[in-house]
């Protein structure tokens, strides 16, 4: 199956032209944080779906400092997919990187692994009681550097990976 990710920087998108070209899935980006939604994210769900391309799933861009803040992200996910009017087997993946630390260090936090591993599963465990389906988006410095292999066994992976065949289980690469 041939799926792209994709936000609002990658602009206007003829999704007629995307399903032809045999484009059968995206993941939008549908936020970051805890109070914003992708510019893009409702268009490019509802034009993508008119095209029929399938929506299996959203990313949401972590940015937070503390558990609290970790759940206000997950918050913000759900209320986004609820917006897009996605259903409820739509996985809303964790996508929580490089950025965000930088981002914590901005505002005084340095995130340690168990801090980050933490935070990934408030927000995919807030996501699950909402009655979603959810996973954690990663590159494989973070599976086994950060959250450690065993996350494999706790969540669905999006491993990125753009060397060829994945080097960890994982549901999409």
């Amino acid at each position: 199956m041939k799926g792209i990710d994709l936000c609002y920087h990658q602009g206007d998108i003829n999704w007629k032209e995307a399903a032809r070209s045999g484009i059968e899935f995206i993941f939008p980006r549908d936020g970051w944080g805890t109070d914003s939604i992708d510019k893009k994210f409702l268009q490019n769900t509802r034009e993508a779906q008119e095209a029929g391309i399938r929506v299996p799933g959203v990313y949401h861009f972590i940015y937070a400092i503390n558990l609290q803040e970790a759940i206000q992200n997950a918050i913000k996910a759900v209320e986004n997919v609820r917006k897009a009017k996605l259903p409820q087997s739509t996985i809303i993946w964790c996508d929580l990187e490089y950025d965000t630390v930088e981002n914590a260090k901005s505002r005084g936090v340095t995130l340690t692994a168990q801090m980050q591993r933490q935070f990934a599963e408030a927000f995919c465990n807030y996501c699950l009681a909402q009655g979603y389906c959810t996973g954690i988006y990663l590159n494989a410095d973070y599976l086994v550097n950060v959250y450690g292999k065993d996350i494999i066994n706790e969540y669905d992976i999006w491993l990125a990976d753009l060397s060829g065949d994945p080097d960890y289980p994982c549901v999409y690469q």
